[in-house]
């Protein structure tokens, strides 16, 4: 049969075989690592044992471990779509008005930016860290395959200079979804601090009886 036709359990069986394979055969596998690489036979036997153990652990653990299941969160997923959403319209208008304008781009990314690096300090990590990740992703095949012909097409038809107009249009796409996705995490986070924990007394600690009443 075809290794990938096998189910989980057979495919663990093999491996698990491995694994008795290089217990049996230690003393060989160690001598000729000691031939190979010039290894002590206590250090090559050393190398056997954490080699047939790793194999040992996977054979015992693999099949719990590749098992699906649902990580919690407290982060929408709807939430992080819409952001990324309205981000990347935003990014297309403000450039669009630049081709219709010829405001400079520094205009929007010093202030965009520096608001980015301001957020970054008020909000959760694991929002920073999606929304560095989002403008980097759309940033790519957005700008790449559609916003940069687009732009360059209307900057020509209106007659103006295509390269200064298309220019930063990168760094437009990049930018926003790091605004948007933090927006949401400060107001995500301030959501997520209202949820107050039931208060934990101690064993020895005085209880007020209207505290205990609460």
């Amino acid at each position: 049969r075809e290794w990938r036709e096998r189910s989980v359990q057979e495919r663990a069986a093999v491996v698990k075989r491995v694994a008795e394979i290089f217990e049996e055969r230690k003393d060989e596998l160690a001598r000729l690592i000691a031939l190979e690489m010039g290894k002590s036979l206590a250090e090559s036997l050393d190398e056997v044992e954490f080699a047939r153990d790793i194999i040992e652990y996977y054979a015992v653990h693999g099949p719990s471990l590749i098992t699906d299941y649902e990580i919690p969160s407290t982060i929408p997923g709807k939430a992080i779509k819409y952001s990324l959403s309205v981000a990347i319209a935003l990014a297309m208008g403000l450039s669009m008005l630049r081709v219709l304008t010829g405001i400079s781009i520094m205009w929007f990314l010093i202030p965009g930016y520096t608001l980015a690096i301001l957020l970054s300090f008020r909000v959760p990590d694991i929002y920073t860290a999606i929304a560095f990740d989002s403008g980097g992703v759309a940033s790519g095949p957005m700008t790449a395959t559609f916003m940069l012909q687009f732009f360059i097409g209307a900057s020509t038809t209106l007659g103006g200079n295509a390269l200064r107009d298309a220019f930063g249009v990168v760094a437009m796409v990049a930018m926003m979804p790091l605004i948007s996705i933090q927006v949401m995490g400060v107001i995500y986070g301030r959501k997520n601090a209202k949820i107050e924990e039931p208060a934990v007394y101690g064993d020895y600690e005085i209880i007020e009886l209207w505290e205990g009443n609460e």
